[in-house]
């Protein structure tokens, strides 16, 4: 009787924890989600008339709501200890900053603010999950949902929707469209689910090339191929599919020139006003749109004194803005020798993620990290980045390694 009572007691433990995983797995794409939909605001208030502020208040509501819904799980499972720690570092690691760095004060507190309404509940519900079976099966749900508003939004609205590019949404459709390919090409069995996650990301993809940047389609090129061939090739049939892509993608970017001229006079005709396929067709990609001025104006200053420590947003003071490149961040903030050590840290990690066993936990981690790098390498600020902190989280995290999974994740 004691036997049978002792695995009713553990079956129910066993069924809470799923139950609570999938909360803060469902936070998480919540927050995705969020962050997507603030980045929308210019265009709700384009053609609809609703206010940007009104849709971010709103994405905020939808991140907040996401982590209430939690908040009965939070005490129940040990990791509350790790999330309080991390809550108290920012703390006094921001509170040590608005003290010794006084100049910066006003740019940090602006950092501080995107960290901690964005990036630190990302932190805490990577912190909470222990299933990342379920975490990657909510963010491929959420994916999906954010694809099919998206595709709603180029049929109907087209290239009425923005007015001018938008870098912010840009980098919010990363994660999406990494964990879309993932999951179609690694964890979904059937064909057809297969192929719709594959038209989804590439919806994705098309929505950053008419509405955003070039640097996240960069980032999602060097995801792809990092994803096709990190685990090596062990069949004749695998190795062919691979060789097929490279020669695609080879032929591709020998036809670039007519290909992108096509493609550009079709956007134009539907109305699109694509900034990152005008500078293609122009062959001004490599243009860094006045970068090169603030990093001479970073650079200048940290020839001065390389070897200080500056603060969090000190490269605000000196140029207005972070300087888009996250080497320059690191020396100027941190200095030139604890810059240096923070950015083999971050290259050893890594690394390490590349390198790490196929499964949910090391394949979220990889999408994360792909998300900060390369493209911290010209744009974003790491210390408010929505994707490093949590990557460096799941890397530290001393948890069990999952078995690999090759099949589809449990629903």
């Amino acid at each position: 009787m004691t036997g049978g009572l002792s695995s009713r007691v553990f079956r129910l433990t066993v069924e809470r924890a799923a139950k609570d995983d999938k909360h803060w797995s469902l936070a998480l794409g919540l927050i995705v989600a969020g962050n997507v939909i603030a980045n929308l605001g210019t265009g709700f208030e384009n053609v609809l008339g609703v206010p940007q502020i009104l849709v971010s208040i709103v994405a905020k509501g939808i991140i907040l709501l996401s982590l209430a819904v939690c908040v009965p799980s939070f005490i129940r499972k040990r990791n509350f200890k790790s999330v309080l720690l991390l809550v108290l570092s920012v703390f006094f690691i921001s509170l040590l900053n608005l003290l010794a760095f006084s100049a910066n004060n006003s740019y940090f507190l602006m950092v501080l603010s995107d960290f901690v309404t964005l990036s630190l509940p990302v932190c805490i519900c990577v912190l909470m999950i222990d299933d990342f079976d379920i975490a990657l099966k909510a963010l491929n749900d959420v994916s999906v949902a954010l694809a099919c508003v998206l595709s709603f939004v180029l049929i109907v609205y087209g290239g009425s929707f923005f007015s001018n590019y938008n870098m912010g949404l840009s980098g919010a459709l990363i994660i999406p469209i990494d964990v879309l390919l993932l999951y179609a090409l690694k964890y979904e069995n059937d064909r057809r689910r297969k192929a719709l996650g594959i038209v989804l990301a590439a919806t994705l993809f098309f929505s950053v090339l008419f509405y955003g940047s070039r640097g996240a389609l960069v980032s999602v090129v060097v995801f792809l191929v990092v994803l096709l061939f990190r685990g090596g090739v062990s069949s004749r049939k695998e190795f062919i599919v691979k060789l097929a892509i490279i020669a695609l993608t080879v032929g591709v970017v020998a036809c670039s020139g007519s290909i992108v001229d096509r493609v550009a006079t079709i956007a134009r005709d539907a109305g699109f006003q694509s900034r990152s396929l005008a500078m293609l067709e122009h062959g001004t990609a490599l243009q860094d749109s006045g970068r090169s001025n603030i990093q001479g104006k970073v650079l200048n200053d940290l020839e001065l004194d390389p070897f200080a420590v500056r603060g969090v947003a000190s490269t605000f003071v000196v140029s207005g803005d972070y300087s888009h490149n996250v080497v320059l961040d690191l020396w100027h903030n941190l200095g030139v020798v604890l810059g240096s050590i923070a950015l083999l840290a971050i290259a050893a990690l890594g690394i390490r993620t590349i390198r790490s066993p196929e499964n949910c936990k090391n394949d979220i981690a990889l999408v994360l990290f792909l998300t900060f790098f390369p493209q911290a390498l010209w744009s974003g600020y790491i210390f408010s980045s929505t994707s490093f902190w949590p990557w460096v989280l799941l890397e530290v995290r001393k948890l069990p390694v999952d078995a690999p999974s090759h099949g589809v994740v449990p629903r």
